[in-house]
């Protein structure tokens, strides 16, 4: 028997199957694993009468098939039951045939339950992003059903068994048999709910955070980490002067003016986390701005908030208040300068005295470098005659330099007789010395003042000053009005000299009707005029005391309406015929009081006529004659005559009245 020759083998399963199928005379198949040949094999055993019929068949191969199926069976439900979203199995039909646990707590229904339904079961109300219910063909197991694709990420909402509605996305994959017909479906679902309410949440931030960045009247710039603009709010617009899609892409350091570092500003404010103070703006067309900014960093990841307002127009209401203060200080000490300037040639009857003693007043505060004082001579240039914090020679100096522009400046004002200014610029070697003495001064600005009384320009005060905003309108007030006493002053010494004078030049100028408005009227009403007394006005023009021999009143108001310059005529004296003419300008009359002269009578008649004039016996005649012609070219060389004091006084005859 073979238990004889196999022994051993008595106490394998091998043994009791055929020992059984020979005792039940039964045939019997079992499969068993030979260890020695390592093999599975599966045994068939046939009893019979005489003995009993064995056959082996190797099936080591499909035990090994079927062991890695079971591997794989066992992976697909550990899968399933370890899978973080909902997993189901669906047959062709749309039947459930398997359901993981996080499947059961999505849907809120068991396992069992799901097992025997539908994917179309009604109570499911599956409805589209939008809100409408979901076709049974949109469904993603229909989808890959249909197409034998797989398909994603459909968004859906259902309505659990409590009532709740959640969010869900969808995904579905066939699996097809070995003939390619698709054998089930495996659909796969997570509940998205809580995202989908942290993005609208996060769209309503976005919608509130873009309502108040697109609001904000400050001009906000989100940057990037490296500087360019990713984003900007109208206001920021307006600021730069540029469209949206053409600020977004710049880089922040185009729009520095200046010198100012924008790369080394940007690097420390990332490393700071925050940054404050002012950005100096320029725009594309060159406008400069000033801005206050603050700046936090990283307000997204790598993104960098920067908010900008334009003060401008505040710093520069702020400069120029404080601007305001200094001109105020400033003209606060020229006022007391003026005083001092008063009470220091109050009294004085020498010019000379009292041009220096205001060239030493003006130079004793620092307002003033140095002064001086010029006369216009006879050939139309400038002689300085007295001078402070600087020499007169020197002075002279800057006045003769070619390339400084003191004796047209000074000149200007003489003959005008309002101030001018200028700021001394350039120099050449013939005025080397004039320039490097300037230098050494710190003279910025020169401010000409002409010394007139009335009409009459004795001279000019020139100022160095060595601030660039000298002389504005309201010091050149002051310091006129302090000219203006000057003047004054020096037309009371000289009338000082008139009264007290031993003896007295008469000097006699011819004039003609182009220079007076007395040889024009003479002409119109046929009549000889006789001029016995001049007064200049306060404001402007001259008082004329005229007498008219033998023409009735209203001829002379009919021919004094003929003449712009003459404004009104007043009847004094109507037995004498005297008149009191009010004239807004007579250059002859100009002419010789701005010279100096006293105008005490003139005789007008047939288109010609004369004015009789006093100066002292020590005055230059041919000089006095240069200055009239100045003011009035065509007068001609006048006749003079000594006259003793005690025959004429100058003051009686100047006396209208």
């Amino acid at each position: 028997m073979i238990w004889d020759v196999f022994p051993e083998a008595t106490d394998t399963r091998t043994y009791e199957q055929l020992q059984r199928a020979m005792d039940a005379q039964e045939p019997v198949t079992f499969e068993d694993y030979n260890e020695s040949l390592e093999t599975w094999v599966e045994v068939r055993t046939y009893p019979s009468a005489t003995g009993l019929s064995v056959y082996f068949t190797d099936v080591t191969d499909r035990r090994e098939r079927e062991r890695e199926l079971a591997r794989e069976r066992d992976l697909v439900e550990q899968l399933l039951r370890a899978s973080p979203v909902g997993t189901c199995v669906l047959a062709p039909d749309g039947t459930f045939t398997k359901v993981n646990a996080r499947a059961e707590d999505i849907l809120g229904v068991s396992r069992d339950h799901l097992l025997d339904d539908t994917y179309t079961n009604p109570n499911w109300d599956v409805r589209d992003p939008n809100g409408d219910p979901l076709p049974e063909e949109a469904f993603p197991f229909a989808i890959a059903l249909r197409t034998g694709e797989s398909t994603f990420d459909h968004l859906q909402t259902l309505e659990r068994p409590d009532g709740s509605r959640i969010w869900v996305s969808v995904s579905a994959a066939p699996l097809t048999g070995p003939e390619g017909h698709v054998e089930r479906v495996v659909v796969t679902f997570d509940d998205v709910t809580a995202q989908r309410e942290r993005e609208a949440e996060l769209r309503e931030e976005r919608r509130r955070f873009r309502a108040v960045f697109d609001g904000t009247l400050d001009a906000l710039i989100l940057a990037d980490d490296d500087g360019y603009y990713v984003d900007a709010n109208p206001a920021a617009c307006d600021l730069f002067e540029l469209e949206r899609d053409e600020l977004v892409g710049s880089h922040g350091s185009r729009f520095a003016a200046g010198d100012f570092d924008f790369e080394a500003a940007w690097e420390s404010f990332l490393e700071e986390g925050s940054m404050r103070g002012e950005f100096p703006l320029e725009r594309p067309d060159g406008e400069g701005r000033i801005t206050e900014f603050a700046a936090t960093a990283n307000v997204l990841p790598g993104y960098h908030l920067s908010a900008l307002r334009d003060v401008t127009e505040r710093v520069e209401a702020k400069s120029q208040l404080a601007a305001q203060r200094d001109e105020l200080h400033r003209l606060d000490r020229v006022n007391r300068l003026l005083r001092d300037v008063n009470r220091a040639i109050v009294g004085e009857d020498d010019r000379d005295r009292i041009e220096a003693a205001v060239c030493r007043k003006l130079v004793g505060t620092d307002l003033y470098a140095a002064a001086f004082v010029s006369r216009s001579d006879r050939n139309g240039g400038v002689t300085v005659t007295n001078a402070a914090g600087l020499s007169t020679e020197t002075a002279q100096g800057l006045v003769e330099s070619h390339r400084l522009p003191f004796d047209q400046s000074i000149l200007g004002a003489y003959r005008t007789n309002s101030p001018t200014v200028f700021a001394p610029r350039g120099t050449t070697e013939s005025d080397e010395s004039a320039a490097t003495r300037l230098s050494s001064l710190g003279v910025r600005s020169v401010g000409n003042f002409p010394v007139a009384s009335e009409d009459a320009v004795f001279g000019v005060v020139t100022l160095l000053a060595t601030d660039d905003d000298a002389f504005p309108v309201r010091e050149r007030t002051v310091l006129t009005e302090l000219a203006d006493i000057v003047g004054k002053a020096l037309d009371d010494a000289q009338t000082k000299k008139l009264l007290h004078a031993t003896s007295l030049l008469e000097l006699v100028f011819e004039a003609t009707g182009s220079e007076t408005v007395l040889v024009r009227l003479s002409v119109a009403l046929d009549a000889p005029i006789r001029l016995s007394g001049v007064v200049p006005r306060a404001e402007e023009g001259y008082l004329l005391y005229v007498t008219i021999d033998g023409e009735p009143t209203a001829d002379v108001a009919g021919a004094v309406t003929d003449e712009s310059v003459v404004q009104s005529a007043r009847l004094v004296d109507e037995e004498t015929a005297r008149f009191e003419l009010t004239v807004s300008d007579d250059p002859a009359v100009h002419a010789l009081l701005a010279a100096g002269g006293r105008i005490y009578s003139g005789r007008f008649v047939d288109g010609s006529g004369t004015f009789s004039v006093e100066v002292t016996a020590e005055t230059d005649v041919r000089r006095f004659t240069d200055r009239v012609r100045e003011h009035a070219p065509s007068h001609s060389s006048p006749n003079a005559t000594s006259t003793a004091l005690g025959t004429t006084c100058p003051a009686e005859r100047s006396n209208p009245n």
